[in-house]
């Protein structure tokens, strides 16, 4: 026989968001699963970011019911055992204590734009009264069920989740066997409500922490709670909380907020106070454009781009002082792809030296590039052509005795640019490496660094 209890409740609740949740405090919280492919994180709960692992975090779209599963299975030592659930309280005067061995459940969540809801109820079993000790209470049919509880990140903060019933109590407990019926033989209610943080897809909650809200009784009395519960999709991976994308595969723009602990600096790269992550919605074409104004020198200063290959056997280089772009570009659920022109001006011709060589109008257009971060390592975004092998077509003219020759040069092939905040760099080492770059058919590297931006809005970055 078994009982709803208030303690599967909040346990529910806190394993459903426990695993919603990641230990960065960031705005707009919203379910992710966390996936075994390749990513920032190095284990399956999606914790610990190494910044090369072999989990990331595939979002789950909004408005669509995900079916959850909860368990206290490997949440104790170090993942290898399960945390037991214990709710404590006082009962006609005496310090009373329920422990369950088991915990397990099933329910839905929801995302919206910036929060996740749900509803489920869990099963406790292998549950006994602790104390009053000596007293010989037992739970009925040791085992107890909570009712439909629900739960929401709307209005809270940090890694932050709040639990409540349904309707009517969190759950209820039924004593048996109570010794001269002290606690009396009677069903006890768990009710109000309560608010629990969560690490990955881990939800833990503490007697001090639970007490300290206030919010949670049994039997009518103060109460507390203390376990851990793991929530996963039903048939996939543990499921995390985060504010946006974790694994490097979408889009979002960075925009001030006074209030969060995320961002210090307005390209949403380096941690500290005053800007946050947005998240740009799924399948809605967002414009861009980009500059190399402010990407060198803290950020002060334009970072000059760099081609350089090899023309007729001499050492060749393109610099170009100006850089700007535009473009547009579409989320889906787990990437983000574009397509964008990139101007290059103040264009000259540093090497080879002395022989008078300069790029014709000083300027150079690309062909309509194509790129995407889906196949990607996190925080890498792949640059092609968007039809045919062209990037673009450099014209040398006044070299010196026509060497090298004064003809136009093709640019051709893919590159992989990495990002950091909103600012795409390459260094030549590193495409170069890639091999996948030529310039008038033979290997070429480039240095340089973009930042893009929302048309008339805040810097993009790749999170």
């Amino acid at each position: 026989m078994t009982r709803r209890s208030p303690l599967g409740l909040t346990i529910l609740f806190v394993l459903l968001l426990g695993a919603l949740l990641s230990s960065s405090a960031q705005a707009e919280q919203r379910a992710w699963e966390c996936a075994p492919e390749a990513g920032e994180y190095s284990d399956a709960h999606c914790v610990t970011s190494s910044g090369l692992g072999s989990f990331r975090t595939v979002e789950i779209p909004n408005g669509v019911k995900t079916k959850v599963l909860v368990t206290n299975v490997k949440t104790a030592v170090a993942t290898t055992a399960a945390a037991k659930s214990i709710l404590k309280g006082t009962l006609s005067g005496l310090e009373t204590e329920i422990e369950c061995t088991n915990v397990g459940g099933s329910g839905e969540i929801e995302n919206a734009e910036s929060s996740v809801s749900g509803t489920a109820t869990v099963e406790y079993n292998g549950c006994t009264v602790v104390k009053p000790a000596g007293r010989g209470c037992k739970v009925v049919g040791g085992g107890l069920t909570t009712t439909v509880l629900k739960l929401t990140t709307v209005g809270q903060t940090g890694t932050n989740l709040k639990i409540s019933p349904a309707s009517g109590n969190l759950g209820e407990i039924t004593l048996e066997n109570c010794l001269s019926n002290k606690p009396p033989n009677i069903t006890y209610p768990v009710g109000g409500s309560l608010i629990v943080s969560t690490s990955g897809a881990t939800a833990t909650s503490t007697e001090a922490g639970i007490t300290g809200q206030g919010s949670l009784t049994f039997g009518g009395n103060a109460a507390g709670l203390e376990g851990a519960l793991t929530i996963s999709k039903e048939g996939g991976g543990p499921i995390t909380l985060a504010s946006a994308v974790l694994s490097g595969s979408r889009a979002v723009t960075c925009v001030p907020d006074a209030e969060v602990i995320s961002f210090g600096d307005a390209h949403c790269k380096e941690g500290g106070v005053g800007y946050v992550h947005k998240v740009i919605a799924n399948g809605t074409e967002t414009k861009l454009t980009g500059t190399n104004e402010k990407t060198a020198e803290g950020t002060t200063a334009s970072q000059p781009s760099l081609l350089r290959g090899t023309l007729s056997g001499l050492e060749t280089e393109i610099q170009c002082t100006g850089v700007s772009a535009t473009g547009a570009l579409t989320n889906t659920a787990s990437s983000v792809s574009g397509t964008a022109t990139i101007e290059y001006s103040g264009c000259t011709v540093p090497k080879p030296a002395g022989r008078g060589c300069k790029v014709k109008a000083g300027k150079i257009t690309t062909v309509l590039l194509r790129a995407g971060t889906a196949g990607q390592g996190v925080g890498q975004i792949k640059v092609q052509p968007n039809s045919g092998t062209e990037l673009a077509s450099i014209t040398l003219e006044s070299c010196l005795n026509n060497i090298p020759p004064n003809t136009a040069y093709p640019v051709a092939g893919s590159l992989v640019a990495s990002s950091g905040g909103a600012t795409a760099t390459t260094t030549e080492a590193e495409i170069t490496s890639q091999k996948t770059l030529t310039f008038g058919g033979n290997a070429a590297g480039l240095e340089g660094a973009l930042t893009f931006s929302k048309e008339g809005g805040s810097p993009i970055a790749l999170t």
